[in-house]
């Protein structure tokens, strides 16, 4: 794996955050991180924003087009997930008892047809981390295929951000708090990914160009420093991130990429200097930063072809 991925913190960060347990802390600390080893990943805004918009004009231009593919194959402008489900990954440790390397992200397909994102963590070597989430201690190494993973983030639609600010957020929005329960078995999520790639390798042989227009990859990783830069950023009154909402973008080689950015209690992004964190978020858009350029799969899919959400349908 590219050394992006592998240069990530030797000593886990405690996160004091909600996990799968449902315990929730009064308050949540910043989580140990190097904004040297996360700007690997960072994007200025204005980039980040492109992406996202060329994604939905792309996305609704096919669906007028052929009207069939959205019933089977939804796709979100964006999911939101909470800080408590993304540091209930970061708590993760590999069989040597080492922290999570990071968050890998897979592309799923529900039952349906609704496009879902699987979260999960990776260790030094790129190899999925799949253990029990919702168990209060997390340390048995059980089969891949009786651990958890996290989904079920809040999409848009319906919860949209508002229209003034194509990065902000509405009161509907807030609805994606600590209390949300994020974690599904391995096994349903394998289902998903499964689903996924089988409908994707069946619809452009049905819809002409489409995947020239609108490619789909398996998965996209971001090391823990970058993860943990979102979380630390703070809102204008001073509090930490409640989670990160994750965008679907698009660049100009009909590429999909993924656009993080985190996001207050009311759903709003904290937009901020993301390469000189912690930033308050107080910063001008112009001048504000995301995450994007993980690492893709394919091509680097490495150590992936033995993990149970990358088998083949």
């Amino acid at each position: 794996m590219p050394s992006r991925l592998t240069n990530c913190a030797v000593s886990v960060a405690t996160l004091l955050l909600t996990t799968g347990s449902g315990h929730t802390s009064a308050s949540p600390k910043e989580v140990s991180s190097r904004p040297e080893a996360a700007k690997v990943h960072i994007i200025p805004l204005e980039r980040g924003m492109m992406y996202i918009s060329r994604f939905k004009d792309t996305r609704d231009a096919l669906y007028r087009q052929a009207p069939e593919l959205k019933a089977r194959l939804d796709i979100p402008s964006s999911e939101s997930f909470s800080r408590s489900a993304i540091a209930s990954l970061l708590n993760q440790r590999d069989s040597l008892g080492n922290p999570a390397a990071g968050i890998r992200i897979y592309f799923g397909l529900d039952a349906g047809g609704q496009v879902r994102l699987i979260l999960v963590s990776y260790d030094s070597r790129g190899i999925n981390i799949i253990q029990p989430l919702s168990s209060e201690k997390g340390e048995g190494l059980s089969p891949e295929g009786g651990g958890e993973v996290i989904e079920d983030g809040l999409r848009c639609p319906p919860a949209c951000p508002d229209e003034e600010n194509s990065l902000g957020g509405n009161q509907e929005a807030s609805a994606l708090d600590a209390a949300r329960n994020h974690i599904i078995s391995a096994k349903e999520a394998a289902a998903y990914t499964a689903r996924f790639r089988s409908t994707w390798n069946e619809i452009p042989r049905q819809i002409p160009g489409l995947s020239t227009r609108l490619n789909f990859i398996r998965s996209e990783s971001f090391n823990r420093d970058a993860i943990a830069v979102l979380l630390n950023q703070r809102d204008g009154d001073g509090n930490l991130a409640t989670g990160i909402r994750i965008h679907f973008g698009l660049d100009f080689e009909g590429q999909i990429h993924l656009v993080l950015t985190p996001h207050d209690a009311q759903g709003r992004s904290i937009i901020g200097r993301l390469s000189e964190s912690p930033s308050t978020g107080t910063e001008s858009e112009g001048d504000g930063e995301v995450i994007e350029d993980g690492q893709r799969c394919p091509p680097s899919c490495g150590a992936l072809s033995n993990s149970i959400l990358d088998e083949k349908p």
